[in-house]
């Protein structure tokens, strides 16, 4: 069914950005390249603010008679903003990436106000109508009728939006119903195995250096680990970015005798808040957080951030979210595995889950959630486009005659000329970049599994060479052994993208002796 006048525009991500594609390439849609760029930032950013994609999308297609007028040809205007006449085309983006990160900012003021949401407050720049809101507008506008009269003048605007989402997306389920939720794997630092979570979680991995081993980390090795600790942190408003800071920035204290400052031994895992989860320390490392020697060896520590600005109720899922999908990774039982700081030491945290009486409903909530994971009831792994090599693509397009050896890239990284078959030797993923914590590209190669290679090169994520197929699905080389030349021509590539992402090196887990004491933990957490 279409979307309805009555669905709120905060609400469960539905459609997807293939679809839109699809119908836009139909249906005759201009500047294809920034079309492509816009429904896949608005399926990436909407629903980290909570807002269902398929409304922004749906709104766009209306504004823009389905990407065809001159508001989106001449300026990429998503949704009429600014627009007061036929000859005036409003304000104009620079991609179809940053018109949809603007009319995503449009989109919550008029639905929820002010303020913005942490995964929106970085693009609020790109809604150059942000101030020009009528006071009496802001967060008046919850649903797609009530925006009537007050984004557009047409009082049936919201039911405009509706019909035109039936040609877009004619088999979208009701708002109301409950919808299995596509979910991403990834590879955490110091775990061997894939930990699957919602795609709408911005997951960063950013490990505490070497440097401060023996301070925020302990440097010693430990694999034996069979629980996941849920903490929160004890400081209210204080995000999962902050608590990222607060490790690498190395914590310190002022020893009240000697009035000298010295390091505090505090580290853990995660930090979780509602738009993004950070691993800040490895999982095939003790912590210092459980507040008990034996709680810092054999368990992972997740703290949970709350208060301020953070939603609580969408901090929590994504905690949640967390520890189901370390469970599941690792074969445990949440009966056995979940459990609260207070099991290790004798004190009220997490404060906020006991203070509130739901830690049984957050347990059942987490089974919940691994269940989901092994049975495939919502735990499918999302797939991604592969993307192109802008450097490589005259050759894989044959615009050239003489492919080079060598090809070096604008982020510095060097790919060399092999055109092989090659064969996989184990499982493994088909990544969209190479990134062994990125997206995947369809199903993993199958053992024996024969395949075409182009290039070769070496990831600055993890230092280990990989190969780029003529469909730009990149392959770990230790994964495979090579059969012989390739054959034949490659097929015709993807279009290029705007920009490729550059990621950092993790730092692995260093082998090292504990000091003879530890703090129980930093103040609060």
């Amino acid at each position: 069914m279409p979307i309805q006048p009555r669905d709120t525009i905060v609400g469960r991500r539905r459609g997807s950005a293939a679809d839109a594609m699809a119908f836009a390439q139909a249906i005759g849609s201009e500047r294809l390249d920034q079309v492509k760029a816009y429904v896949t930032e608005a399926y990436a950013l909407a629903p980290r603010a909570g807002i269902d994609p398929a409304i922004v999308v749906a709104q766009s297609a209306l504004e823009t008679d389905n990407w065809r007028d001159n508001h989106w040809r001449e300026k990429l205007n998503p949704a009429g903003m600014g627009v007061t006449d036929a000859f005036n085309f409003g304000h104009g983006w620079d991609s179809g990436a940053d018109a949809a990160r603007g009319q995503i900012v449009h989109l919550w003021l008029y639905a929820r106000g002010k303020p913005l949401p942490n995964a929106l407050v970085p693009h609020a720049h790109l809604d150059p109508r942000r101030d020009a809101i009528p006071q009496d507008h802001l967060g008046r506008a919850p649903t797609l009728e009530s925006l009537g009269g007050k984004w557009a003048t047409q009082d049936d605007y919201g039911q405009r939006i509706a019909n035109r989402s039936g040609d877009i997306f004619p088999n979208l389920p009701d708002q109301s119903e409950e919808l299995p939720m596509a979910m991403t794997a990834h590879r955490f630092v110091g775990l061997d195995r894939d930990v699957f979570l919602p795609d709408d979680i911005d997951v960063i991995i950013d490990i505490v250096p070497d440097n401060k081993i023996g301070w925020v980390r302990s440097g010693v090795r430990e694999t034996g680990q069979t629980f996941t600790t849920f903490h929160d942190t004890g400081t209210p408003g204080s995000t999962a970015r902050a608590q990222r800071n607060y490790l690498h920035n190395g914590p310190t204290y002022r020893d009240e005798k000697t009035r000298e400052i010295k390091r505090r031994l505090v580290g853990f895992n995660f930090a979780v808040d509602d738009q993004r989860i950070f691993q800040l320390t490895p999982l095939n490392e003790q912590t210092w957080a459980a507040g008990s020697s034996n709680g810092n060896r054999i368990s992972w520590a997740t703290e949970q951030c709350y208060g301020g600005d953070i939603n609580f109720e969408r901090s929590l899922r994504n905690a949640i979210a967390l520890h189901a999908g370390l469970i599941a990774a690792k074969g445990w039982s949440t009966d056995t595995a979940l459990v609260q700081h207070r099991h290790w030491k004798d004190k009220n945290c997490p404060g906020q889950i006991r203070n509130k009486g739901i830690w049984t409903s957050v347990q059942r909530q987490v089974d919940d959630g691994v269940r989901a994971i092994r049975g495939n009831g919502g735990g499918v792994p999302s797939v991604a486009d592969p993307e192109p090599i802008p450097e490589l693509v005259p050759f894989h397009k044959g615009d050239l005659n003489t492919t080079p050896a060598m090809v070096r890239a604008a982020d510095g990284t060097t790919f060399f000329f092999v055109s092989d078959r090659v064969k996989a030797i184990r499982a493994t993923p088909r990544l969209q970049r190479g990134n062994p914590n990125g997206k995947r590209v369809g199903p993993d190669v199958k053992v024996g599994e024969a395949f075409d290679v182009t290039w070769i090169f070496e990831s600055s994520a993890d230092n280990e060479l990989y190969y780029v197929t003529p469909f730009y699905t990149r392959i770990k080389v230790a994964d495979t052994v090579r059969l012989g030349d390739r054959p034949g021509p490659a097929p015709a590539p993807l279009a290029v993208p705007e920009e490729l992402e550059t990621t950092g090196t993790p730092v692995p887990a260093v082998e090292g002796e504990a000091p003879a004491e530890e703090d129980e933990e930093a103040p609060g957490h």
